[in-house]
This record gives C-alpha cells, sequence and structure tokens, in this order.
C-alpha cells in the first residue's frame, strides 16, 4: 500500500511537471514573437530599416502580398500595410501599446501611429526558435 501511494505521488509529481514545463516553453515562446513584433514595429514599421533583413521571418504569401501593394518606382515591402493608413495624425507619437494573444497563434498587436490608435494581426508560428509569419489582418 505505502509502495503504491509513494508510486502514485511520484506519477502526479511527473504530471504536474510535465504540465509546468509545457506552460514555460509556451510562455517563452510568447515573449520571442512579442519581442519580434516589437522589433518589427519601432525597426522597420515606423522607422525605415531595410525590411530584406527580416524577410525570411515571412512566408512567400505574405511577402507577395508586401511586394504587389508597393507602389513606388523599384522594389520594396509596402510595410505600411501593418499601420492605420493614416498620411497624417495628430502627434508625432507612433508605439507599440499592447500585443496579446489570441487563440490558433494569432497575436494582436495594438500601436498609435502618428497619434491615431490601431491594431493588426498577425499569424505567426515558431521555426527553429524563430517567429515566422503566415499571415496578417
Amino acid at each position: 500500500m505505502k509502495r503504491r501511494i509513494i508510486i502514485l505521488l511520484a506519477f502526479a509529481g511527473l504530471l504536474f511537471s510535465c504540465g509546468n514545463k509545457s506552460s514555460q516553453a509556451e510562455e517563452n515562446n510568447e515573449v520571442v514573437v512579442k519581442a519580434f513584433l516589437t522589433t518589427l514595429y519601432s525597426d522597420y514599421v515606423f522607422q525605415y530599416h531595410e525590411f530584406s533583413l527580416i524577410e525570411n521571418h515571412f512566408s512567400e504569401k505574405v511577402l507577395k502580398r508586401l511586394k504587389q501593394e508597393y507602389d513606388y518606382d523599384g522594389e520594396g515591402y509596402a510595410v505600411w500595410l501593418f499601420r492605420t493608413g493614416a498620411q497624417d495624425g495628430p502627434s508625432n507619437v507612433s508605439k507599440v501599446n499592447d500585443i496579446t494573444t489570441e487563440p490558433d497563434g494569432w497575436y494582436v498587436v495594438k500601436y498609435t501611429d502618428m497619434g491615431i490608435e490601431g491594431t493588426c494581426r498577425f499569424l505567426i508560428q515558431l521555426r527553429d526558435g524563430e517567429p515566422f509569419v503566415l499571415d496578417f489582418k
């Protein structure tokens, strides 16, 4: 009887430990994705840095859409699709305010774009520990 209790307690501890590791991994994944999205906005959406430096984080479907919507001479990516679309705003403030997770790998970025509030949703998976954008709305 004592041996059975010890085995049950060990098994319960193992289950709790595995659940805790899974939860910790999910939290770590969320931290990685949120850091990526924050950098995306601060360095590539609100300020101009060469988007090709991070294009390996985006699916062909997303890159194709960003290229098709680019309406300037030459090649580029329409990263303004991640913004409100306003030409001007009441202030010069552009920043990420919050990033939340939704079911099925979607992340919602809430931001201020030249004083105007906006949101953009991103479908992201981790591939080899790196964020990979599959879609956005």
